[in-house]
């Protein structure tokens, strides 16, 4: 064996959480679960990698502490001719995404995303840049608004959209100054909590958001029509045509924007199918305890991620 094939074969990161603790889930049900999905693929040699997170809760956003996890998916399985991403998660930030999506790139020939419940915001950017995005009845993508960790006047930490931040700030600025210019001084404390470079940050990343997934589209699902690619990219980015950050995208809406080689539709009575909801449910399940935020596996590993409770 070479050193190679040797560090491949070695998930560290797991093996040094199972020193530490011993799991004693449903794994073994969810990885042969994960083993069926494979087998009933044999021809084209896909792998399988789960990524479930507890859905919008501030731990669990899509971050850079997802590099080592996924790292470790990806050791696991080797290199393979077809990564499917099993993927349900609230989003995070586009760099993070991007650095995803580029970890399993350099992995396999062709890269799917499965979509069993939610992938919205940066979620929705590695669906955007996969080589196709399989959907059913109960899948949902969504504008790709970053998501920004937010302390409550409580004290507690959110996730709240970057463009809602912004418009929140407008719609102050809007009521403060009356029809004649001037300021009204009941105003001058709500605008002195704004954070000035919080906005700028809330501008640069739906910005950088936009510029990331217009660059997937006109290199993959949209290369044919890059001014399709321009204009599907604004659109998510932007509140214009998707007012909502939670705006549903189905299976359907999908199709319009890329197109029907590139999104494949799964009845929910599908034999596959079926096998993708088990897995996706048990994963939603374990996931109920409340330390656990996130769960990663493929058919042979298994991390998952905890944060300390009050």
């Amino acid at each position: 064996m070479s050193i190679s094939q040797k560090i491949q074969t070695d998930p560290i990161f797991s093996r040094l959480l199972k020193e530490r603790e011993e799991l004693t889930t449903g794994v073994r049900k969810r990885q042969e679960i994960i083993k069926q999905i494979q087998k009933k693929k044999t021809n084209t040699g896909v792998k399988v990698i789960t990524y479930i997170s507890k859905y919008g809760h501030p731990a669990a956003g899509i971050d850079h502490n997802d590099t080592k996890p996924i790292e470790d998916m990806l050791r696991s399985i080797g290199e393979s001719q077809t990564i499917e991403l099993v993927i349900h998660s609230a989003g995070g930030l586009a760099e993070n995404a991007k650095k995803i999506v580029s970890l399993i790139r350099a992995n396999c020939k062709n890269f799917k995303v499965v979509v069993p419940d939610a992938a919205k915001s940066a979620a929705t950017i590695i669906a955007l840049a996969s080589d196709k995005i399989i959907m059913s009845d109960s899948s949902e993508l969504g504008p790709i608004d970053p998501q920004i960790p937010q302390l409550s006047p409580q004290g507690i930490l959110t996730m709240r959209p970057a463009r809602t931040i912004l418009e929140g700030f407008y719609q102050i600025i809007e009521k403060a100054f009356r029809k004649d210019g001037s300021l009204n001084p009941s105003y001058i404390p709500i605008l002195s909590n704004f954070d000035i470079s919080l906005l700028k940050y809330c501008e640069i990343a739906i910005e950088n958001s936009k510029k990331i997934a217009e660059e997937y589209l006109k290199n993959g699902m949209l290369k044919e029509n890059k001014k399709k690619a321009e204009e599907t990219a604004k659109d998510l980015a932007y509140a214009e045509k998707y007012t909502s950050h939670a705006h549903l995208i189905d299976w359907r809406e999908a199709i319009k924007l890329f197109g029907e080689e590139d999104v494949e539709y799964i009845k929910n009575t599908d034999p596959l199918w079926n096998l993708y909801w088990e897995l996706y449910c048990r994963s939603a399940l374990f996931l109920e305890d409340l330390s656990i935020v996130k769960l990663f596996e493929t058919e042979n590993n298994s991390v998952n991620i905890k944060i300390a409770l009050p």
